[in-house]
């Protein structure tokens, strides 16, 4: 029984770090297998929890701070980081005509293609835009003055 109890605890715990990315999952996985090996070895149940506990803080906190500054945020502009990346005031061009948000276009910003729209007249393919806002996966642009 004791296996399964740690089998479930590591993949619900990773599951959640998958979605969550908050690495705190992560380390509770760790400590699961961890007290799961214990469990193959038939060590108490009390054991394998006070194993659990341990390995599970002492990773959390002397990793997860380390962990943070190397899979955080990256540095502004970077179009690999999060969804909070700023990507206003980056230039680019029009590679689909871009009208409003009933006739969105493309955009190429940084090599990449993106759903543009945009408030004012029609922009024609080849010319250049600011990105003014980002709503979801959408650029806001407008033609660079």
């Amino acid at each position: 029984m004791d296996l399964i109890f740690w089998m479930v605890l590591l993949l619900v715990s990773g599951a959640i770090e998958l979605h969550t990315n908050a690495l705190v999952g992560g380390f509770v996985a760790l400590g699961s297998l961890v007290a799961f090996l214990a469990a193959l070895s038939h060590v108490p149940f009390i054991a394998q929890a006070g194993l659990w506990l341990v390995v599970t803080v002492v990773s959390t906190v002397a990793l997860r701070p380390f962990a943070l500054t190397k899979l955080g945020p990256r540095k502004p502009g970077d179009l690999n980081a999060p969804t909070g990346s700023p990507m206003v005031g980056l230039t680019g061009a029009v590679r689909e005509v871009v009208g409003d948000e009933l006739h969105p276009g493309r955009v190429l910003v940084r090599g990449e293609l993106w759903r543009a729209v945009s408030d004012g007249p029609l922009l024609a393919v080849d010319t250049a835009v600011v990105v003014a806002s980002v709503r979801g996966t959408t650029l806001w642009v407008r033609p660079v003055a």
